[in-house]
């Protein structure tokens, strides 16, 4: 009697890469943000009385934060077109930012907003190095 064995080892698990510093960063840098400035909407908002503007500024910002934060874990945590959607989405996120942060501080001379407007510069140039494009690719 014979018998015959097939020795098929162990099966090969994906090698899951890491992303590289430069999305982790603007991932991280995004959801900070995002967090921060969707709770200081709600909050300095709250503190001037609630009409029927400060509803809607409160809901368009919450939901920009949303959008900005729903990228940042598709940039960092995605895998193939999530995570190239992700990237697009941090950018557009960091225009945003950075467009808003300057409309604040010509029409109603808030130059706190300079904070978010380096942040969203900062976003920006993390999400277009080189390794975040190759990453999100």
């Amino acid at each position: 009697m014979t018998i015959i064995t097939t020795n098929t080892g162990d099966p090969v698990a994906p090698v899951r890469q890491r992303p590289p510093a430069t999305a982790v960063a603007a991932g991280a840098l995004s959801v900070l943000v995002a967090g921060v400035g969707g709770y200081g909407a709600v909050y300095f908002s709250g503190l001037e009385g609630w009409t029927g503007m400060t509803q809607t500024y409160v809901v368009t910002y919450a939901a920009t934060s949303l959008f900005g934060l729903v990228a940042a874990i598709a940039l960092v945590f995605g895998r193939g077109e999530t995570r190239s959607a992700g990237r697009r989405g941090v950018l557009c996120y960091a225009i945003w930012l950075v467009g808003f942060s300057v409309f604040k501080m010509l029409r109603f001379q808030e130059w706190e907003a300079a904070t978010f407007g380096v942040a969203g510069l900062v976003i920006l140039a993390l999400a277009v190095a080189a390794p975040s494009r190759r990453w999100a690719r």
